[in-house]
């Protein structure tokens, strides 16, 4: 029987945030005009915005309902703004500007608490390509 809680069949979003990280590294010298490097650290953010997509099933019989809203509004499918988490990185150095390295973030607190949305912790894995002036 339909307790008149939607059920969350599918939910897809892009919520952009802004991340702050503090890292701490080392450096060492692979050869005269190349570098390596490797920080950690943790990092604080705030989500800034984002648009979402909820398919819910609303009755026992199956009828779908569709709901778009704001990753950071007021719906019971909305994410927490604040984020807190650490991040690592590898990579080279070359000749002292272009920059080569891999990054992955670990989002420590849930950002779906309180929600009707399952547990959601951030995990990115990045690529970075960089010039150091």
């Amino acid at each position: 029987m339909w307790n008149g809680v939607p059920k969350p069949v599918k939910a897809t979003g892009n919520p952009f945030a802004l991340e702050l990280p503090v890292h701490a590294g080392i450096r060492f010298d692979l050869a005269p005009s190349a570098k390596m490097f490797v920080s950690l650290g943790p990092y604080i953010g705030t989500g800034l915005f984002g648009k979402g997509k909820v398919t819910s099933i609303m009755t026992d019989s199956g009828v779908k309902e569709t709901e778009s809203l704001n990753m950071y509004g007021d719906s019971p499918y909305s994410m927490r703004r604040f984020e807190v988490g650490a991040d690592a990185s590898i990579g080279v150095e070359i000749k002292d500007h272009y920059r080569i390295s891999v990054d992955y973030l670990f989002q420590f607190n849930n950002a779906a608490e309180g929600t009707v949305t399952p547990v959601s912790h951030a995990q990115v894995f990045s690529l970075n390509l960089g010039y150091k002036f």
